[in-house]
């Protein structure tokens, strides 16, 4: 079903456009609720709640052999802030293995506390972020620079070593911007004054990484 909404001008920051209200009704939302904008790469805006995929919280566990793509769901659990992750399987086997800790290699302040044939927890064990999201933007932006000379020169394992650094601050940047969405103290360290304003800088670093892929 297809409606139509017209887009309006609120105060002299932003357009809105209302939602459904059966679309709202439907999904458990209320007023003050949080909703994620991801504008697609043939540039229309998808919205989605926030507990789309899991609910968001501060531990889970999951069984891995249910999992389709662990690369993403691991992702997925470090963006949004959850601070330890339980994943079981009837017997994990060696590439399974070697693919979680590859992932977790670039995912700063995941570690593997406890691993065995059947079970990984993974913790967050980073007290607190010491980086704002600015400070990732730049380093982001000198490593491209430094990506275009390592091309020049043909020198693959540098061009690798910087796009894996990349990739490691990209997903950092958006643990630290999702967790700004209800979280005043978060913005402030980070210098947001408004709550829609994560979203601009979510779009930021999204290009930025995209361009250097």
């Amino acid at each position: 079903m297809i409606e139509t909404r017209k887009i309006q001008l609120v105060g002299h920051r932003s357009y809105a456009v209302s939602l459904p209200k059966k679309w709202v009704i439907d999904n458990f939302l209320k007023e003050k609720d949080i909703v994620f904008i991801e504008i697609t790469e043939d540039n229309n805006l998808l919205i989605k709640k926030n507990d789309e995929k899991i609910e968001i919280k501060e531990a889970v566990e999951f069984n891995c052999d249910d999992i389709t793509n662990i690369k993403e769901f691991i992702i997925f659990c470090y963006v949004k802030n959850i601070k330890h992750l339980v994943l079981k399987s009837k017997k994990f086997d060696i590439n399974k293995i070697s693919q979680i800790k590859k992932i977790i290699s670039y995912l700063d302040g995941y570690e593997i506390i406890n691993e065995n044939d059947k079970i990984i927890e993974i913790s967050f064990l980073f007290k607190e972020t010491n980086i704002s999201v600015k400070k990732i933007i730049s380093r982001v932006a000198y490593l491209i620079t430094l990506l275009f000379e390592a091309m020049r020169n043909n020198d693959k394992n540098m061009i690798e070593d910087i796009e894996n650094n990349i990739d490691r601050l990209y997903h950092l940047s958006r643990r630290i911007l999702f967790s700004c969405v209800n979280n005043y103290e978060a913005r402030v360290l980070n210098q947001i004054s408004h709550r829609e304003d994560v979203f601009f800088y979510l779009e930021i670093i999204k290009k930025l990484e995209r361009f250097a892929d």
